[in-house]
Order: C-alpha cells, then sequence, then structure tokens
C-alpha cells in the first residue's frame, strides 16, 4: 500500500531528524499471513489489554494481539482484533459507499471517548479495495502523567473478519518531526488474495 501526495502532507511537516532515521535498516515484520508491516526492531508480544485498553468492551478482545517496539524516533504499537464472522455484514466493506462516512464516525467517537483524546485530524482512503482510516489525536498517557499526540492507523480485512490497528507516539513534543517513520510504519503490505472482493 502506498500513500498518496496529501497523506504525506499531512502526515510530514518536518522530516529532517527522520531522513538520518530512515538510513538505518529496518525489519519486515509479519504480523500474520495477511499483513507485514516495516519496523525499526522485531517487536515484542505483549498483552492486547495493556496496550490498548480502550478494546475491552470488544467481545472478542481476549483473542487480540499486541506487540510493541520502539527507537529513538518514537513508539510503534500494533494490534489486532478478530470479528464476530457473523457480524460480517456491519464491517466498512460490506457497508454501502454512503453510509461509510458515519460508520467511521462513530468510530472515531469511540476513540476518543475511551482514550479521552482530543481529535486533531482524521483521513480515509481507500487502496486496493482496503479503508484505511488515519487518525491523528492527543491523549493522556496510559503510563505517564502528560498528554500526547498519537497517529492510527486502522483497516479492517473483510475475508478474514480481522482489525488491524498501527499505532505510532513520536517523541518530540510537537508530533511531527518522525512523520517518515510514520509513513513507513503505516506502509502495510497485503496480498491480493486478502483484500476485500468488490461488490
Amino acid at each position: 500500500m502506498k500513500y498518496s501526495l496529501l497523506s504525506i502532507a499531512v502526515l510530514a511537516s518536518s522530516c529532517s531528524p527522520a531522513e538520518v532515521e530512515q538510513s538505518k535498516p529496518w525489519v519486515s515484520f509479519p504480523i500474520d499471513n495477511q499483513v507485514t508491516v516495516q519496523l525499526p526492531a522485531t517487536p515484542l508480544e505483549m498483552p492486547a489489554s495493556a496496550l490498548a485498553p480502550f478494546i475491552s468492551d470488544n467481545p472478542q478482545a481476549s483473542k487480540a494481539k499486541a506487540f510493541i517496539t520502539d527507537d529513538q524516533a518514537g513508539t510503534y504499537v500494533i494490534v489486532t482484533v478478530p470479528m464476530d464472522p457473523r457480524l460480517e455484514l456491519q464491517l466498512p466493506r460490506e457497508i454501502k459507499p454512503a453510509d461509510r462516512t458515519p460508520y467511521y464516525r462513530r468510530y472515531v467517537e469511540l476513540l476518543l471517548t475511551k482514550t479521552k483524546g482530543e481529535l486533531l485530524h482524521q483521513s480515509l482512503r481507500t487502496e486496493g479495495n482496503v479503508d484505511f482510516l488515519t487518525i491523528k489525536y492527543r491523549a493522556p498517557s496510559p503510563w505517564l502523567r502528560i498528554s500526547e499526540q498519537k497517529y492510527l492507523d486502522t483497516f479492517m480485512l473483510t475475508r478474514t473478519h480481522t482489525l488491524y490497528q498501527l499505532y505510532f507516539t513520536p517523541k518530540d513534543e510537537a508530533g511531527n518531526t518522525y512523520a517518515a517513520q510514520c509513513l513507513r510504519f503505516f506502509n502495510v503490505t497485503i496480498p491480493k488474495e486478502y483484500q476485500p472482493r468488490v461488490h
């Protein structure tokens, strides 16, 4: 999956330190047999509830997986949540185009409510028949008594009933210095056989 110039402009307002960091080799990490991401180091697996507490309301939360790693640019978190196949008709690619915007609006509202966050920007793009919702928001840190700026790229593969959430929390206070790392992390690879069919 490749980002459009508009997406890059939204995320990348200053990339000088990131360009230096980009010269270091990253690793390909297969989240599962459907999605591969690029990371600065192989992540550690942790309980999903520790990294994304707000997913606890999901009936499938006990089956969720989470991974984390970091570098001098920020913290990278991956969360996958299996969805109930019986709810397939409620998944975004099965919803009429006119109804998808309200669907994602509710998703953002739930995220902000659970994290006590403030929305800074959001965008929706469709690539390879997959909807990608990118959210930039500020929320209290679950571990520190500070407010952090975060980026979330989330998408769902309806053929395998899996929700993916990629979180990047930059270590610079402004939240945009390491945009290149964020883009590289969010630029996932999905084999065509796992991409939703067009109806």
